[in-house]
């Protein structure tokens, strides 16, 4: 028997709540509805052991955009937002996107919009797309809101992806490097400086191999305790990158930095611009859609120099000219923006100056990484040729003395 907790409006309107006992969970919305209840939200009572082992309520990033695809299908069909939603609760088969999205429609059936509800789990929908369909309800365009979100997203991911592989590599030879060191110094070393020991009579050894002699010692003294407190130092960054304060200062950190400043200006720029052209696109007016997909944008001093532009905007003059003398913007995104102005298709030039950037990005990150690859590589050769020569130094004094 399952214990499962329902929350439904009666016939007459009021809102009720309670538990049943039922072998399958759809007997639970069947008896209801013969009462003549709309149920909105159902979930099974955890048992005492499952309690401990309860996943979170969460979506991953690729079913979030799943949802927002399903969910604009179902609009277009012509079905109201509270069925839609029941609907992709009861097709949801992963307990926790069923428990999410029985939610969602909990706060819509009380009053909130969807993006109010969606606000209510940051963990699953990111800032941008909380904007987009906020931006879309204001219009009275939410399928089409959604159908961005779910295409950006998706795009997202993609690049994501590729990255990913293309990381896969360097990280691959870059682990084998400090593996390959790591036995050398910990097994090799060691039987070399022994024989060293009984061959040189009492003679130093070079400078060289001294100091690999030095870091063979440490790494056999203290090598667990710093493995240890290595690992704890990247479990306490990936615990506090996810606090607000610290990824604020690291986002402006990365912004400073000389080699990243450009690549991460375009990345959010691009945000903006796909931002502020959906928000056109839904019917936003220009300096509205201008306040919303500000917020979007990541870094503090980008936000400020958007902001500054936004009112020179306000003040009459154009939105490229604006961008020019704010931000120093790139020819070509200027280009898309005066023919925007010019067309009056300012948000389908504002999409493709987002999609050229993001091109741009992506191209640089992997050239990037295509040099990474290769000058690891090489790292590797120079670190394992200078173990070696410090190795086989002392082998040649050592025979000169047996030569003479």
């Amino acid at each position: 028997m399952l214990k499962v907790f329902y929350q439904a409006i009666d016939a007459a309107g009021r809102p009720r709540e309670g538990i049943m006992r039922v072998m399958h969970e759809d007997k639970v919305r069947e008896k209801l509805e013969k009462r003549g209840w709309l149920v909105h939200a159902m979930r099974v009572v955890p048992s005492r052991i499952s309690r401990f082992v309860r996943r979170p309520s969460h979506l991953s990033r690729l079913a979030s955009l799943r949802f927002a695809g399903a969910l604009a299908a179902l609009l277009k069909s012509g079905m109201a937002l509270p069925r839609a939603l029941e609907v992709l609760a009861m097709q949801a088969k992963d307990p926790s996107e069923k428990q999410v999205i029985e939610a969602l429609a909990s706060h819509v059936l009380r009053g909130s919009s969807l993006s109010e509800a969606m606000a209510s789990f940051k963990s699953s929908f990111d800032a941008l797309s909380i904007q987009s369909i906020r931006a879309g309800e204001r219009a009275g365009a939410l399928e089409p809101a959604l159908r961005e979100v779910e295409r950006y997203g998706l795009r997202q991911v993609q690049v994501k992806k590729r990255l990913q592989r293309a990381c896969l590599y360097p990280a691959t030879v870059l682990v084998i490097a400090v593996v390959v060191m790591t036995v050398l110094l910990i097994g090799v070393v060691p039987r070399f400086e022994r024989v060293f020991l009984d061959l040189s009579q009492g003679a130093s050894l070079p400078r060289m191999t001294a100091s690999v002699v030095a870091v063979s010692y440490f790494i056999r003294a203290h090598g667990l305790g710093a493995f240890i407190s290595f690992i704890s130092l990247v479990a306490a960054a990936f615990v506090g990158i996810r606090s607000v304060p610290l990824q604020s200062w690291f986002k402006g950190l990365c912004a400073r930095l000389p080699g990243l400043n450009g690549l991460i200006r375009s990345m959010h720029i691009a945000r903006w611009a796909r931002t502020q052209g959906l928000l056109m696109h839904c019917g936003v007016d220009v300096l509205d859609a201008w306040t919303a997909s500000v917020q979007v944008v990541g870094v503090p001093q980008l936000q400020g120099e958007l902001l500054r532009a936004r009112e020179r905007v306000r003040d009459g003059e154009s939105l490229s000219r604006a961008l020019d003398i704010e931000l120093c913007c790139d020819p070509a995104l200027m280009g898309f923006l005066e023919t925007g102005e010019q067309t009056g298709e300012l948000a389908d030039q504002l999409t493709a100056s987002a999609l050229y950037l993001e091109d741009r990005v992506e191209s640089r990150m992997q050239t990037c990484l295509a040099l990474l690859e290769p000058s690891l590589i090489v790292t590797l050769a120079l670190m394992i040729g200078c173990l070696v020569v410090a190795l086989f130094l002392p082998m040649t004094s050592i025979i000169e003395q047996l030569a003479l």
